[in-house]
């Protein structure tokens, strides 16, 4: 399980590294050329959207682990846990772990799938403000 966690880790500082490089370049878009920049939104929201997409089976499939895992489990106090070992119900408790593993690696997945959602929702709301301010009469003040 520590495995998983320095994995998901990693694999959530590579995702938040790649978000913020893309975020910079298209800041420095801005900043150049108004007009580029937008079209480097949307060539970035596309490709968020196709990942999306590609990640769709993966999520419907986590979340169907999570919820098979929420209706499962029952309340497991240490006090229970200590007669199932007394018991010998090793392989029961066993059983569990693995369960409460696949659980934390499908919550991972939807954790990684969030970021995804987020960025997508983040560049539309660029596009969003960039015609909302390109429709703004003239001469009037808005606010950003």
């Amino acid at each position: 399980m520590v495995q998983d966690i320095d994995q998901f880790l990693e694999e959530l500082r590579l995702k938040l590294a790649s978000i913020d490089a893309a975020f910079v370049r298209l800041r420095a878009k801005m900043q150049i050329d108004a007009q580029r920049a937008e079209e480097g939104v949307r060539v970035r929201l596309a490709r968020v959207r196709i990942g999306i997409e590609r990640d769709r089976a993966t999520r419907v499939a986590a979340r169907a682990q999570m919820s098979q895992w929420n209706e499962g489990r029952t309340a497991m106090t240490s006090e229970t846990i200590a007669a199932r070992k007394g018991e010998e119900e090793l392989a029961s408790l066993r059983s569990r772990a693995d369960q409460a593993e696949r659980n934390a690696a499908a919550a991972l997945q939807l954790a990684l799938a969030a970021l995804d959602e987020a960025e997508e929702a983040a560049l539309e709301a660029w596009l969003a403000r960039r015609a909302a301010r390109s429709d703004a009469p003239r001469g009037g003040s808005f606010r950003s």
